[in-house]
């Protein structure tokens, strides 16, 4: 155990210490971090921007929602590509200048219009194709897509990404105008009332893992998780 922590410590570093090796046309090129840094804020939108009408877009048909980010580039299975799910708005506050404000804006507003629940952030729009906003972890039948559980990322409302999707909000309305700005607080305010009034009634004085579709009580979840009040309270630091 202790030799596989010495080469995990090891391997971190060289991660740490070694610059990104770019593999184009068969040739191995070591370019600097803010070279990497330029490249993929060229890439980003280019490879993940679904505008619905891109002449470029390698799988056209399975385009279903515009004006969104892909969750994925290059899936397996390429309609995951084009599945709306909340993860998006996480790259939005770690690094938001891979984002134009306009976009931006209408991947929040869909998001916000498809997956935003009362208190959290659904893992999958009602529209797609695997949704299922229950979890229940204790059906054991021959569903596969429900099964012990197998729903858990195509449906049930988690609490920790709704704080990046709040954080996001504000930081891409303040760029947008006052007006916009101020009913981006509105919107991040109400959804803060639900966790306060959770927190006030929960014995656990925490905010759970996740709930059902429309902010039901699931009982499979964690009744308290620390992280769904930790990004819950990086909002309430940003307003």
């Amino acid at each position: 155990m202790e030799e596989q922590r010495r080469v995990l410590n090891y391997n971190l570093l060289f991660l740490c210490v070694m610059k990104p090796l770019l593999c184009a046309a068969g040739k191995e090129e070591w370019i600097s971090y803010s070279q990497w840094n330029q490249q993929l804020q060229q890439a980003f939108e280019a490879a993940y921007w679904v505008s619905g009408d891109d002449p470029n877009e390698k799988h056209p048909d399975l385009v279903h929602k515009k004006g969104i980010y892909k969750d994925s580039y290059g899936a397996s299975s390429a309609w995951c590509d084009y599945q709306l799910r909340p993860n998006f708005t996480i790259a939005m506050v770690v690094a938001p200048e891979l984002f134009t404000v306009e976009r931006a804006w209408s991947a929040l507003q869909v998001a916000e219009k498809k997956l935003l629940g009362p208190a959290a952030l659904s893992q999958g729009s009602m529209s797609d194709m695997v949704y299922c906003g229950v979890y229940d972890n204790a059906l054991d039948d021959d569903n596969y897509n429900l099964a012990k559980g197998f729903n858990y990322h195509q449906g049930p409302e988690w609490l920790w990404p709704v704080g990046y999707f709040l954080r996001a909000k504000l930081y891409f309305a303040k760029k947008l105008g006052e007006e916009i700005y101020a009913e981006a607080v509105t919107l991040v305010k109400n959804v803060l009332s639900q966790h306060y009034t959770h927190l006030e009634r929960s014995p656990w004085k925490g905010l759970p893992e996740l709930t059902n579709e429309k902010g039901q009580h699931c009982p499979f979840s964690c009744e308290t998780q620390a992280w769904s009040v930790a990004t819950v309270l990086e909002v309430l630091y940003d307003l």
